[in-house]
């Protein structure tokens, strides 16, 4: 092979690389940065007709921030979208003491969560919430505000010393389709490009050094009636799960529900540029020798 031909290969390679690391815009539409899902929805929803659905999972962590996308539909009358974050062994598996109505649900086995991010809003304005598990217990915070279908991510009116992002395009219509609970049509929830969008510098997250586990999950107005939607999606035939309380403690190992894993050791454009070029050193100065 000659050396325009080996080059040629490396100048391929890295433009690959590169395409697979592209700069995430946090406003609620799928980057191609993001690449393949982490997890695809298995069932219809049983929320509102279509308005109200996670179809795949999305992550890459770019220049020390986390960005997450969930493609999917959330209505504009306070439902929530909860994003559940596990860095350490620490956090909780089954929640109590939280301060978003999230007390008597147990997670995914694996999953202990130590964040909790939730966005919610009227459809013109979304607003986002933070619960950290420390020393034992949670604590709130208000992150800010920004306007619902359009923006930048960037959130006001709170406190945000991480600066996070979050974005919603809930112009995904009409929907999924289908009873409750029956197979989501094959091929569907990969084709869904717009929905909830976050960037969440690590800092917010406590600076974690190891792999991140994330469950999402779609709740009603007052954040205490779960839907069938999460992903890592639930089993064929799940309905909503109904109102979470003492009375009726939910437990998502009954019902499959799976979280996927992002790790953090994917080099960054940084490094693959390095390795890159130090690849074209290596070729040409095989080519003199």
């Amino acid at each position: 092979m000659n050396r325009i031909n080996k080059l040629t290969i490396v100048g391929l390679a890295m433009a690959a690389a590169f395409a697979a690391h592209a700069n995430i815009i946090v406003d609620g539409t799928r980057d191609s940065g993001y690449g393949s899902a982490y997890s695809l929805q298995t069932i219809v929803t049983g929320f509102g007709g279509g308005q109200n659905e996670l179809d795949g999972a999305y992550a890459t962590i770019q220049s020390g921030t986390l960005y997450l996308m969930f493609t999917g539909n959330l209505q504009g009358n306070f439902n929530h979208l909860d994003v559940f974050i596990g860095t350490n062994a620490t956090g909780q598996n089954a929640l109590s003491g939280t301060n978003d109505g999230l007390d008597n649900l147990t997670l995914p086995t694996g999953l202990n969560a130590s964040q909790i991010l939730d966005i919610n809003g009227d459809g013109t304005n979304l607003y986002v919430n933070q619960d950290s598990y420390s020393g034992g217990k949670w604590s709130n915070n208000y992150l800010g505000d920004g306007t619902w279908g359009t923006g930048t991510g960037a959130l006001t009116g709170g406190t945000n010393p991480n600066g996070v992002l979050a974005a919603i395009n809930d112009s995904n219509a009409p929907g999924q389709s289908g009873a409750s609970g029956t197979a989501l049509t094959s091929g569907y929830a990969a084709g869904v490009t717009t929905g909830m969008e976050f960037g969440i510098s690590l800092a917010a997250l406590g600076n974690p050094t190891g792999p991140i586990n994330i469950l999402a999950a779609i709740n009603g107005g007052g954040n205490g009636y779960m839907s069938n939607q999460f992903l890592g999606g639930a089993s064929v035939h799940t309905q909503n799960l109904g109102t979470l309380g003492a009375n009726n403690p939910i437990n998502l190992n009954s019902y499959g529900v799976s979280y996927f894993t992002v790790s953090q050791s994917v080099p960054e454009p940084a490094s693959i540029l390095a390795l890159a070029t130090g690849a074209i050193g290596l070729f040409v100065r095989r080519r003199k020798a």
